[in-house]
């Protein structure tokens, strides 16, 4: 049996130390995640800003949108520094461990600040599928119907959950807590794995119409993925099913999810920077380009044809009393060919 380590965590259960241990490598996950995002944005800004001399105003507008996912990021990372450094160093003979601090805790002013800033960066993410799928479909708009409702109620779920935290003494891991925020995070998955369908469906749909005549990057599987962010609808999923059976390997995927809800929209700006994204002109042009030719009444093109004559130019005529030909023969010529030269003298 091997020595106990004496300078094991004192008062602390096998369990608590395991949770102790997922929420410092979450934490370290998500300042990983959080260097992404940030090389990602200023890719995106570097790419945006050489735009701007073409195409200013959607330049300005995806550079505004870049820089407030980027805002709210930073605030909910370093929300979550700041507790992480309050439980491992401020606080780390609490009663449980680190772990059970930062979960007791929860509802301490600065982090539920965090928190309503990886909310907003949810709306942020969804607004922008949102409107990338307008796009994709272009005037479908019946098609938007069912995925802006689940969006609004999902807004309306995350302000109750808010609201909910905000109360001393909340966590996100009580009974009461846990019913709104399964709904919350039910609802903003349901808006992206919704919206994931219908554009994989749409681009497919468009790839066996006009294959041939719009380029791979468009549609791409790779493509696909990216545009209908489907990053944060799998890593959406892998936190909510451990969150909803009460495992602790949801500590380990919470603290980088709102990492991934910024990294997954600027994929989609990347793209739109580099000129690879669908847009709707490439998708009007693309259909034009398409279509076949048709003439609008053929009968009247047949005898448009038939009724037309080409004058054929008269030949010269040749008066044979006044013509000399000559008879010459080349005998350096393979073949036994004769050449006539006509000569006539005209007054």
């Amino acid at each position: 049996m091997p020595p106990s380590n004496p300078f094991s965590p004192v008062n602390e259960t096998s369990s608590q130390i395991w949770v102790d241990e997922v929420t410092i490598d979450g934490a370290s996950i998500a300042f990983v995640a959080y260097g992404v995002h940030i090389t990602l944005c200023f890719l995106c800004l570097n790419l945006l800003w050489a735009e701007r001399k073409n195409k200013a105003r959607n330049a300005y507008a995806w550079m505004v949108y870049i820089l407030t996912l980027f805002v709210l990021g930073s605030v909910g990372n370093g929300m979550n520094m700041y507790l992480n450094q309050s439980a491992f160093v401020n606080n780390r003979n609490y009663p449980g461990g680190p772990g059970q601090y930062e979960i007791d805790e929860y509802s301490l002013a600065y982090n539920v600040v965090g928190t309503a800033a990886y909310m907003m960066n949810t709306w942020c993410q969804d607004g922008l599928l949102l409107y990338r799928f307008y796009i994709i479909v272009c005037s479908a708009w019946w098609m938007m119907i069912v995925p802006i409702c689940i969006f609004i109620v999902s807004i309306v779920m995350s302000l109750l959950l808010l609201s909910l935290l905000a109360q001393p003494g909340s966590t996100l891991w009580e009974s009461s807590s846990v019913n709104f925020a399964l709904a919350y995070w039910s609802t903003s998955i349901a808006t992206t794995i919704t919206l994931t369908t219908l554009i994989v469906g749409h681009l497919l749909y468009m790839r066996l119409k006009v294959r041939g005549s719009i380029g791979t990057p468009y549609l791409s599987v790779s493509a696909m993925l990216i545009e209908s962010a489907f990053l944060y609808s799998a890593f959406a999923l892998a936190f909510l099913i451990p969150y909803a059976q009460n495992s602790s390997v949801n500590y380990l995927l919470f603290q980088v999810l709102g990492q991934v809800q910024s990294i997954a929209p600027l994929l989609i700006i990347l793209r739109v920077a580099q000129g690879r994204a669908l847009s709707r002109e490439t998708w009007r042009d693309t259909i034009n380009a398409s279509k076949p030719m048709h003439f609008r009444n053929h009968a009247h093109l047949d005898t448009l044809t038939s009724s037309v004559t080409v004058p054929t130019p008269a030949l010269p005529k040749i008066d044979h009393s006044k013509t000399m030909v000559i008879d010459t023969f080349n005998p350096n010529s393979s073949s036994n060919s004769t050449e006539l030269i006509v000569f006539s003298s005209r007054k």
